[in-house]
């Protein structure tokens, strides 16, 4: 049997051992455990930054981050983990080790700051145009994007340098008839930083017949004519014109030769007839009659609904030219179909 001081010792050599700092303290020490914390955040400098921030992850579990918002991660197991940061911007780089591995010790909170570098946001465009039919423009076209206007020919590439990161739009334009662009000539543009972006425009030069049937009012100034009784106000003659194929009808001009007879090449009308009883006074206020023999050439405009040119025409009096060389600007707008 053991005596009472025996007791005692057995019992304190026991806490030394469950307890190895039991003598430092002169109380029993319980080991720290549990799972830690993780804060991460992100410090950004240069130019050009991200907008929309970032996103930190550890292991499967992911949070928005930036400069100013902390990504927390808690219950985070003891021992390695892995931090990493996502979402960075194609111009901007983390400078420090990303991915990082970190160690989680029991009810720790470990901060991790990502220090990320931006730099100006651009890439480059390269137009090119390739053009078929049966004619070229004889100068070529233009390109405009962001108020820069680049000239280009018929089968031509160029490349613009230094373009922004982000959303733009390019305009083909300064075609000649009949070259038109195959499909839309304004197009989209999205760059992104050190990326280039290719636009083709396919331009059609093929001959293409206009289409002016409809009501047209034609607006008419006489401009150029020798001769007595020949100065004529401005007026309007509304007119229609029948189309078939290249051939016109021309109706409302009057005289005997209504409707009068013309054709259509591409863009250019021609008619042409006689006018008669065209009545003039002359400077007793004596009504002259006679008959006006004209014809007309007008260029269609690209979009189709006006016109312009000139008449060509002479006065004629029982069978004596009385106003002769006689020249009228006409501008025309169709009104109807």
């Amino acid at each position: 049997m053991l005596g009472l001081g025996a007791l005692s010792l057995l019992l304190m050599a026991s806490d030394c051992e469950l307890f190895p700092n039991a003598a430092d303290s002169g109380r029993p020490s319980i080991p720290q455990v549990g799972p830690g914390l993780i804060r991460v955040r992100t410090a950004t400098t240069g130019v050009d930054t991200d907008p929309d921030g970032y996103t930190a992850t550890v292991d499967s579990d992911s949070q928005h981050t930036s400069d100013t918002i902390t990504a927390g991660f808690s219950d985070v197991p003891n021992g390695n983990q892995t931090v990493a940061l996502h979402g960075i911007a194609p111009n901007c780089r983390a400078i420090d080790e990303n991915p990082r591995q970190i160690v989680i010790d029991p009810l720790a909170i470990v901060w991790v700051i990502f220090h990320v570098d931006c730099v100006v946001a651009e890439g480059d465009v390269v137009f090119e145009t390739s053009t078929s039919g049966d004619s070229t423009d004889p100068d070529g076209y233009q390109v405009t994007m962001d108020g820069d206007t680049r000239r280009m020919g018929d089968d031509d590439s160029i490349q613009v340098l230094g373009v922004s990161a982000g959303e733009h739009t390019a305009l083909l334009h300064g075609l000649d008839w009949p070259c038109r662009v195959v499909g839309e000539a304004s197009r989209p543009i999205r760059i992104e930083h050190r990326q280039s972006w290719n636009e083709a425009f396919d331009i059609d030069c093929s001959a293409v017949t206009a289409s002016v049937a409809g009501v047209w009012d034609l607006a008419i100034d006489n401009t150029r004519v020798v001769g007595a009784l020949c100065d004529l106000e401005a007026g309007i003659s509304t007119i229609e014109i029948l189309q078939d194929g290249e051939s016109l009808s021309v109706h409302g001009l009057g005289g005997p030769d209504d409707p009068w007879s013309g054709s259509v090449t591409g863009r250019v009308v021609t008619f042409g007839g006689t006018r008669a009883d065209d009545t003039r006074f002359d400077d007793e206020g004596g009504a002259v009659g006679g008959v006006t023999h004209a014809s007309f050439t007008m260029l269609v405009d690209p979009g189709g609904a006006t016109m312009s040119g000139t008449e060509q025409w002479t006065w004629v009096v029982a069978g004596e030219e009385v106003c002769t060389d006689g020249l009228s600007s006409v501008n025309g707008i169709q009104t109807g179909d």
